[in-house]
């Protein structure tokens, strides 16, 4: 096969059937690597022994992820571990919980579902209307955009400066007839309202009892109806006319004026006569102080407006401007300046029509060339031009030549430039190439220094051991020579060598033939073990019988565990018996209480208490009594005195009159004392009003160890917030002005201490508001309940959260709680973890009138502790 031959892709798949290629020798040859295209491999096809190509795109497509081994970096995607991942990576804020692939608020919030907060803050405008609330605060401006319906049963305006654009109230909106009266109140406190009322009942206005002004200012128009005081009150139509001052009419006004002018009427100090002096000065004057505002509009020249001058500008067109002349104006054109006119005037619009046109009408000859895209010319193409080897180029023609080698030469080249290794030889004058196959003789050669150890066992013919021609007799009941050596000594085991034969045995046998009847006659008077009949006694001589089986009849035999199991049942039986199950006898009787009582009466009717054993009356008189010496009671005399015992050390009441009875410092006795001598502990509250110092006096000497002082309702801790030292308390910071110290401490004296838990929280005074710590509690995921308080009794709460995961993680965070008696509301913040998230969450509720604090933990179980003040309804 020539080298021109296979120069195109000529290697078919069977061409090379060993994996012998050496990677050189495909790789360095440019002919050989043609024959590998895009994204194509070369792989061993084994079944066939011979190399193959293939696509990469075929060869990964016939595979999966799933035979892939996952790695430890691009692990595979589960759905387990997304979810991990998720929860993993979200952050619940303030009522919001997430897990196992849900995020939730503690509420449903679908279009269709009612949703509650305690405060909604809103930065800009709030548009919306699906807002419904008990009552809705706004702290800024409120706009309302569209109409306004209020339609609670009580509308109050609290502002100083009520605006409103209506020259009209409507009053009574909803009445169909005037059946209700309607008006205006002034309220005006203690000093009484008043009212200006439409009155349905008389059908007219009613100031509701209150009388108007004493003097009513102004003209009266209609009918003046009551009582009048004068006759000024009257009309004169209730009036008869007089000679003199005659009714005016109409005609009678008439005839007079109808005879007069100006001339006979003298000019009064207010309506002056006409002048043109007069009329041109007023004028002036009055004009003066006008402004347009004052000047009712004309039909001719209106006013100017900013939305009359809108709509005129918006009328115009750029053609009403007075520099710029559109006239003759057609399509395409634009507005140019015309500087020798000083006016804008139409021009024609270059497009890209007229650009296209312009760069048809020129050439290259045209634009002057640049420095680095220059203009092609022949001899620059021809310069930058070469050629070498066989390839030569004339630079002044611009053609090519090439001086083509003969086949042979080529043949020759080729054939010196290929080399055949190992199994495949290559014969440079043929230009052939040789395969060597794996030959009979080569395997024989190979076999030839192997062994089985080289071969792998199969599953059927497998390798020959001991251990398994062992198995293999042992399985087939073949013996062996080891076998029946095994068996005979088996037999003879450990005979003595007297009986190890049969002669041996047949003599112990006594050579009796017949061994066996013989012995089964013998055997026949002996009781079977099976089991019979005793025909006389058995005596055991003094040894047991074991193995006995549990009685079945009354004459069988038993067992010791028979025997004990009886007894145990008896015993039990009679423990549980009572003497309500035994009838009374004749001389043992029952104990009863009225047995008891009749004998107990007789016998103490014959008695006296002298007849008992310690008590001793001699001695016994009138006021004397009994008491008890240490081993017996004895008379004593009840008039005695308390200084008359033995451990009182007085003698005498003389000058010991208000004195106490105290027990003596040796403890020996007790001594009476003067009570202005003893020094009681005495619990003191004293309220400290700041002043703007740290240190205060106590008024009386106090105890640092066991003090309690507040600060603004707060507890204070001892040497860090303040010290106490004799009378005076010393704050580490000075008290501001208008806060309140409280502290509750004992005076130094005999017991000069509080008892731990001795000042509990309701033992505080009223206005102390104590942190309190409460129980620890378990919450879980359902959550649970860890603090109640009455709501009858605190209106607001502020609480310090602890919570402990148990896994080492902890959370800190603080609370404030309010009710309004229907319902609970709760502000987190001050929020702290040490882990990756919260640990849960916590809410409020109502339960009757007391208010729960929940904690719900978002997995596991965890602690939660909680310190709280309450603040009174």
């Amino acid at each position: 096969m020539a080298f021109r031959q296979i120069k195109s892709p000529a290697l078919a798949d069977q061409a090379v059937i060993t994996a012998k290629l050496d990677t050189t020798a495909v790789s360095g040859q440019t002919a050989a690597t043609a024959l590998i295209g895009a994204d194509e491999l070369l792989i061993h096809d084994s079944a066939n022994g011979a190399l193959k190509k293939i696509t990469s795109a075929n060869l990964i497509g016939s595979y999966t992820t799933d035979d892939v081994a996952e790695g430890t970096t691009n692990v595979f995607h589960t759905d387990v571990r997304v979810q991990v991942s998720v929860d993993n990576y979200l952050v619940g804020g303030t009522g919001v919980t997430y897990g196992s692939g849900g995020i939730s608020i503690g509420q449903a919030v679908a279009p269709t579902d009612d949703v509650q907060f305690n405060n909604v803050t809103v930065d800009g405008t709030l548009s919306t209307d699906d807002i419904t609330a008990a009552t809705v605060t706004a702290s800024g401006n409120m706009i309302v955009g569209g109409n306004l319906t209020v339609q609670g049963s009580t509308t109050t305006v609290d502002s100083t400066t009520v605006q409103i654009g209506d020259n009209i109230l409507e009053l009574n909106k909803d009445a169909t007839s005037g059946t209700l009266d309607a008006g205006i109140k002034v309220v005006r406190g203690s000093d009484g309202d008043k009212q200006f009322i439409w009155d349905e009942t008389n059908d007219r206005w009613s100031t509701d009892g209150e009388t108007l002004a004493s003097d009513l200012i102004g003209d009266v128009v209609g009918d003046v109806t009551g009582t009048v005081s004068s006759i000024a009150n009257h009309t004169t139509d209730t009036l008869t006319e007089g000679s003199t001052n005659l009714y005016f009419t109409t005609g009678r006004f008439d005839t007079q004026f109808a005879g007069k002018d100006t001339d006979g009427l003298a000019e009064g100090s207010t309506n002056l006569y006409y002048t043109d002096a007069r009329a041109n000065t007023a004028f002036d004057t009055r004009l003066a102080t006008k402004t347009s505002d004052n000047l009712t509009e004309g039909s001719t020249n209106l006013y100017f407006t900013t939305a009359r001058a809108d709509a005129v500008i918006a009328a115009a067109s750029v053609g009403d401007l007075s520099d710029v002349d559109i006239s003759g104006i057609a399509d395409g054109n634009t507005i140019v300046y015309d500087a020798a006119n000083s006016t804008f005037t139409t021009a024609d619009h270059f497009d890209s029509a007229d650009f296209a046109a312009a760069i048809a009408a020129i050439s290259t000859d045209d634009i002057a060339e640049g420095s680095v895209n220059k203009y092609f010319t022949a001899n620059r193409v021809r310069a930058e031009v070469s050629a070498g080897g066989d390839l030569s180029y004339d630079q002044a023609t611009g053609v090519f030549s090439f001086t083509e080698r003969t086949d042979s030469e080529v043949e020759g080249l080729a054939r010196g430039a290929v080399s055949g290794s190992n199994d495949i030889t290559y014969d440079p004058a043929t230009g052939v190439f040789s395969v060597t196959t794996y030959k009979t003789s080569d395997f024989n050669t190979d076999f030839a220094t192997k062994t089985s150890d080289d071969l792998t066992e199969g599953t059927t013919n497998v390798y020959y051991t001991d251990a398994r021609v062992a198995s293999y007799l042992t399985a087939n009941s073949y013996a062996t020579e080891t076998y029946v050596d095994s068996a005979v000594q088996a037999v003879i085991d450990s005979a003595p060598a007297a009986l190890d034969t049969l002669n041996e045995l047949a003599a112990s046998l006594n050579d009796d033939a017949n061994f066996a009847g013989t012995m089964t006659t013998a055997l026949a008077a002996k009781l079977d073990k099976a089991g019979g009949t005793m025909s006389g006694n058995l005596a055991m001589g003094g040894n047991t019988i074991s193995g006995v089986a549990t009685p079945a009849a009354a004459q069988d035999a038993a067992n010791k565990g028979y025997v004990d199991g009886e007894v145990s049942t008896i015993n039990n039986t009679i423990s549980a018996l009572t003497t309500d199950d035994i009838a009374e006898g004749s001389t043992n009787l029952y104990f009863t209480t009225a047995r008891a009582e009749s004998v107990a009466d007789t016998q103490i009717g014959l008695a006296n208490i002298g007849d008992l054993a310690n008590v001793d009356t001699t001695g016994v008189a009138a006021d004397k009594f009994l008491k008890y010496d240490g081993t017996n009671w004895v008379v004593a005399d009840a008039a005695a005195t308390l200084l008359e015992l033995s451990d009182v050390s007085d003698s005498a009441y003389t000058s010991k009159g208000e004195y106490i009875l105290q027990v003596k410092a040796d403890e020996s006795g007790m001594e009476l004392v003067d009570p202005a001598t003893v020094v009681f502990a005495q619990q003191n509250r004293v309220i400290i009003n700041g002043a703007g110092t740290a240190t205060y006096q106590l008024g009386f000497t106090g105890s640092q160890s066991h003090a309690l002082v507040f600060v603004g309702g707060v507890i204070q801790d001892p040497t860090t917030h303040y010290s106490i030292t004799g009378s005076s308390i010393t704050f580490t910071s000075n008290i501001p002005s208008g806060t309140q110290a409280v502290v509750i401490n004992p005076s130094v004296a005999s017991v000069p201490h509080l008892e731990a838990a001795s000042v509990t929280f309701e033992k505080l005074a009223a206005d102390i508001k104590a942190f309190v710590q409460k129980t620890s509690v378990s919450a879980g995921t359902g959550g649970a309940v860890v603090d109640t308080f009455d709501g009858t009794t605190y209106r607001t709460a502020k609480y310090i959260i602890a919570v402990d995961s148990g896994t080492g993680e902890y959370e800190t965070r603080e609370a404030l709680v309010v009710h309004d008696n229907s319902n609970a509301y709760i502000t987190e913040y001050a929020m702290i973890f040490t882990g990756s998230s919260m640990l849960g969450d916590a809410s409020v509720n109502m339960s009757g009138t007391d208010v729960q604090l929940n904690y719900t933990a978002n997995s596991g179980t965890a602690t939660v502790t909680v310190i709280a003040t309450y603040i009174d309804v």
